[in-house]
């Protein structure tokens, strides 16, 4: 039964030495890369000395097509419609030889005999995705002598200190396991392929949630904003997607679009850097031109994606040092874009403003109430001390009343 599985291999982050066995692989090689993170070599049927940031990663790559490997009878896989692949036991495969390789300026492809192919990308994950393109492929992967990889269930992590790390993910039908010879064997089905992820500061829990993501075929591409460019910096598609475009028109914001025949919903990794989108904590999201709803976690994102509304999801700041991640769920397809921008800060100060401006009307409009409220008291005082001056006059006038009428009396008796 087929399955997907992700592996995980960790090596000890050390700088090859220069000597005479580089200078033997140099004599063998057809072809190579050379980028700001990523470099490799190829020779007549495999990519070698694959390193980010000049560590290497792993020794060789080699991909053979299923068929051509049952003719010759390699260890560990079966013949026959139906037979299986022991990945313990695949080794030493005949790899296929590699045809043509082609340069851009983040990126390199190279074709191998048959339908497989290899694309790799320039960035500090330095992702690589080999497609099986149609046909059944069996992929071998040389790790360095001071690596370790280690199956454990779905994932096979190093156990050095302080070493780097790279995820083998196999997305769609097929496996992926750790040989007997301590290197990482794959089956690809025919529509499957294989994505590499490295972690030079090791893997985190987003970098493990992302791979659980793309392993489950949930994912469409990987797309990097890393520099002030004005197109996109790299783009490694995960999945059936057709076409990937992107574009830095300035203003903090980059802007994508992606295109699939599948109508089903996926998400998009995008990676952007401070000179793409400025110095940032918060980031807008507008897909097709409306506000996407920023969410908190992986379920939510995915739940999105599988729903009727896009969402999006941000790990990191962009600074000097560090670059952001905004992942944005794209409902359906077939053709969709959308923009990340820095969150406007004057909007927030305007928004501050206002508030403030209110606060200080509330305050105005209480300190009149007060001036009203003292007002009326003082009125009400007047009002009372006049009450008591009346009250206090009435006795006064009664008894000089009084007084005038007993002095007539008296005046009209004499």
């Amino acid at each position: 039964m087929s399955f997907r599985r992700i592996l995980v291999v960790t090596a000890v982050a050390a700088v090859l030495a220069v000597g005479a066995a580089a200078a033997s692989a140099s004599a063998q090689q057809a072809d190579g890369y050379a980028g700001a993170h990523l470099s490799f070599d190829t020779t007549d049927n495999a990519v070698v000395d694959y390193q980010v940031d000049g560590v290497e990663l792993f020794s060789s790559a080699e991909v053979e097509a299923r068929t051509d490997a049952e003719e010759r009878g390699a260890g560990g896989v079966g013949v026959g419609v139906g037979a299986g692949v022991d990945l313990g036991a695949v080794s030493g495969i005949a790899g296929a030889n590699i045809e043509a390789t082609a340069e851009a300026r983040t990126s390199a492809n190279v074709e191998f005999q048959g339908s497989a192919s290899l694309s790799a990308h320039d960035n500090s994950n330095a992702v690589l995705v080999l497609e099986a393109g149609g046909e059944e492929q069996l992929v071998e992967v040389e790790v360095p002598a001071d690596a370790e990889a280690e199956a454990r269930s779905d994932v096979v992590v190093s156990t050095e200190k302080d070493g780097v790390e790279g995820s083998y993910i196999v997305v769609g039908d097929g496996e992926a396991a750790v040989n007997d010879e301590g290197d990482v064997t794959a089956h690809l089905g025919e529509d499957a392929r294989m994505v590499f992820r490295a972690h030079t500061e090791g893997a985190s829990e987003d970098d493990e949630e992302q791979e659980r993501i793309i392993a489950d075929g949930n994912a469409a591409a990987e797309v990097q904003f890393v520099g002030d460019h004005e197109e996109v910096d790299g783009a490694a598609y995960l999945d059936d997607v057709e076409n990937v475009e992107g574009e830095n028109p300035g203003e903090d914001r980059v802007e994508v679009e992606v295109s699939r025949v599948e109508a089903d919903g996926k998400v998009v990794l995008t990676t952007v850097s401070e000179a793409a989108v400025g110095a940032s904590e918060a980031f807008d999201v507008e897909v097709d031109g409306e506000a996407a709803v920023e969410v908190d976690s992986y379920s939510e994102l995915e739940a999105a994606a599988e729903g009727d509304s896009p969402a999006y999801k941000v790990v990191g700041e962009t600074s000097a040092e560090s670059h952001a991640q905004v992942l944005v769920a794209l409902d359906h397809f077939s053709e969709r874009s959308f923009t990340v921008a820095s969150a406007d800060e004057e909007d927030d100060e305007d928004a501050e403003a206002d508030d403030d401006g209110e606060a200080d009307d509330v305050d105005d409009e209480e300190t009149d109430d007060e001036e009203v409220d003292d007002e009326e008291v003082d009125d009400a005082d007047e009002e009372d001390e006049a009450v008591d001056d009346e009250d206090e006059g009435l006795p006064g006038f009664t008894v000089v009343a009084a007084l005038l009428a007993v002095t007539l009396f008296a005046m009209r008796r004499r």
